[in-house]
């Protein structure tokens, strides 16, 4: 019980206030009173002007790629108008190429029906048609194969709350991004329209009116119905342009100082030779790396050979530098521009190629692309500089389909002296547009 008592004893209590008393009566004035240290001020700037920026290249700069940006649709429109009896149609606000209503990538088709007797009509639809069609020497015309068939219904009598038709249709018909590929079962863009002389391949589009009129005004036979169609053609360009441009100059020295912007293609091969197995000859091919070239500009390539000093120099003596392909001389070495046109019908396939441009070379003896370190005094190493032009027009890109596909490609040839069916050739892919880049 003592023990316990102590606890809580008064004295104790006492002892206890009286510290908390001290603790509460603390002296706090001394801090309160401390005056502030003075801020510092950041020191004083004199504004000095901007630098002068400049979208063209100074002394000693050259514009290597600039960022392009979408060109305002033309304002070149047209209305073309197409007519039968009973039936007119109009297109507008479209773009007129060779006659026809030319549309690109998403376009959409504008225009409006225009109808006499209305009475006896029973529906209004239009349809837009894309087809591939090829006529090969076997057969007794041409063959159609359909890439996609759209029907819009414009108006029917059975769901209209009119019971007459309207004396004038409007209509808003798109162009599909894409159709399925029945061949290969997978999406593809569409191709343009394009003529292919070789092979007779086309591939169009057309748009169909498509009016259903009673046979008769009287009530109880409007199910003897006639079809009335009024067929357009209608031109499918999309404009595909370059990610950006290639590099301007040609000479061997702007490989060296922007090396990104070539791409290197290496191609060894065994030179004919009397030799059982031949000689290597080791071929490097540059071209701009960008691999998609404008139409209207000139392609800059370069070739490199390394091989054996004989070999060398039978080439060289076969090859007739700083001039084309002429009547029929055999020229050792060649390089071409080739567009290569391939059709794949019910089972019957062919292959053409047709030849846009051949080489025109300037030796440079001096100047070389790789560093030959090998000792070896055998082998010796030539470089070539040239450009490949468009002669030719070239209207549509390339593009495939699964019955028809129209690819490019740079070809490097070498043949014999002996035979020119002796000839041993490298391909790069590319690709040709007929736009340019839109610079900012």
């Amino acid at each position: 019980m003592s023990s316990t008592s102590s606890l809580f004893d008064p004295q104790a209590m006492a002892l206890d206030n009286s510290s908390a008393t001290s603790l509460s009566s603390c002296d706090y004035s001394s801090s309160a009173e401390t005056e502030p240290s003075e801020v510092e001020l950041p020191p004083t700037y004199s504004p000095s002007p901007p630098p002068d920026y400049s979208s063209k290249p100074q002394a000693g700069e050259q514009c290597v790629a600039r960022t392009s940006r979408r060109r305002r649709a033309s304002e070149n429109r047209s209305f073309i108008t197409y007519k039968k009896p009973k039936i007119q149609l109009s297109i507008k606000n479209c773009n007129k190429v060779d006659g026809l209503p030319t549309y690109g990538q998403g376009g959409c088709i504008q225009g409006e029906i225009t109808l006499d007797e209305r009475d006896t009509i029973l529906s209004v639809a239009v349809k837009l048609e894309g087809a591939v069609s090829v006529t090969p020497n076997w057969a007794a015309g041409p063959l159609n194969s359909v890439l996609f068939s759209n029907m819009y219904t414009l108006w029917n009598s059975e769901t209209s709350l009119t019971d007459v038709c309207p004396s004038i249709v409007p209509f808003y018909v798109p162009f599909p991004l894409a159709y399925m590929d029945r061949v290969q079962q997978r999406m593809r863009p569409l191709p343009p329209t394009c003529s292919i002389a070789w092979g007779g391949a086309i591939s169009y589009y057309i748009i169909t009116v498509i009016v259903t009129f009673k046979s008769w005004k009287l009530p109880l036979i409007n199910r003897l119905a006639k079809v009335s169609w009024l067929t357009a053609r209608l031109r499918y360009h999309p404009i595909i342009r370059p990610p950006r441009p290639m590099l301007l100059s040609s000479t061997l020295s702007t490989y060296l100082q922007y090396p990104d912007e070539w791409h290197h293609e290496p191609w060894s091969l065994k030179w004919p030779s009397s030799g059982s197995e031949g000689e290597t000859l080791e071929c490097h091919m540059y071209i701009p790396s960008v691999r998609v070239f404008v139409t209207s500009e000139a392609i800059p390539f370069h070739l490199h050979l390394r091989g054996l000093s004989s070999t060398i120099d039978s080439l060289m003596r076969s090859t007739k530098s700083s001039s084309r392909k002429k009547g029929s001389d055999i020229y050792s070495l060649r390089v071409s521009l080739v567009r290569q046109t391939s059709i794949s019908f019910r089972g019957w396939k062919t292959c053409g190629h047709h030849v846009l441009d051949e080489w025109k070379l300037e030796l440079q003896p001096s100047a070389t692309l790789l560093d030959d370190t090998s000792s070896d005094l055998n082998f010796t190493t030539r470089d070539w500089t040239g450009e490949l032009a468009f002669e030719k027009s070239v209207e549509t890109t390339g593009f495939t389909t699964g019955e028809l596909s129209v690819k490019d490609y740079i070809r490097l040839s070498l043949v014999t002296k002996d035979s020119a069916a002796s000839t041993l050739s490298h391909a790069i892919p590319i690709r040709l547009v007929t736009e340019h880049c839109v610079y900012a």
